[in-house]
């Protein structure tokens, strides 16, 4: 993500994961307008907005916008290279859990992201999540991350919408690969699908570390 604007200081970037639903509190922080401490949902019932605003980030240096460790955002992504697959993710400050096609276990994914942030070494799942129900696990092990994240896959709120849209995907036709000039893939999308991706101008912009493109946050 990269941001350009009145008191923004050009050429720095910042290492904090955040998420295009930000913008929503970041706009009516800059324009000196509350941010409402409910909003509607799909269905109309009003839900706590997910949106924090970045200006601690861009006026202040911030180093964290969130719980590193028990917030974390939900991604999905489209591959029409195959098949249209579907890819849903979810992820805090260094873990992600990332799964193809279907929610089930054995369709995902566990990295590590600051020890292999492309992600192509997957780390091994743990067997139960029965010490992690139970309180006995540090906060910073990898199996507590794993646990945490994963349990977005059984929430209906989630899970409810994902499998539709993973039913939808399976009978769309297949779309021609979408390029870097379309305007829509940046950063890590755009990179996983082989594309080359504009360089911002250092001189103008500040450029923040997205979580996703497209994607949802769920602070508990």
């Amino acid at each position: 993500m990269a941001i350009r604007g009145p008191r923004i200081r050009a050429g720095v970037r910042s290492d904090v994961p955040v998420n295009g639903v930000d913008l929503f509190a970041t706009i009516l922080e800059l324009a000196k307008l509350k941010v409402p401490k409910a909003v509607p949902d799909r269905n109309g019932a009003m839900v706590r907005p997910d949106a924090r605003s970045l200006t601690p980030v861009l006026f202040r240096g911030a180093k964290q916008l969130r719980d590193p460790w028990r917030d974390y955002q939900l991604a999905e992504t489209m591959n029409p290279v195959k098949q249209n697959m579907l890819h849903v993710a979810a992820r805090n400050t260094r873990y992600k859990v990332i799964c193809a096609n279907d929610t089930q276990a054995a369709s995902c994914e566990f990295f590590d992201l600051v020890e292999d942030p492309l992600e192509e070494y997957p780390l091994a799942r743990p067997a139960s999540c029965d010490a992690y129900q139970q309180g006995k696990l540090k906060i910073t092990a990898p199996e507590w991350s794993y646990c945490r994240l994963q349990a977005w896959r059984l929430h209906p709120v989630a899970a409810g919408p994902l499998r539709q849209r993973l039913r939808l995907a399976r009978r769309l036709p297949r779309q021609r690969p979408r390029h870097a000039e379309d305007g829509d893939l940046i950063g890590e999308q755009a990179s996983r699908a082989g594309h080359k991706v504009a360089a911002p101008n250092p001189a103008a912009t500040s450029v923040l570390n997205p979580y996703s493109v497209d994607g949802d946050c769920l602070t508990p």
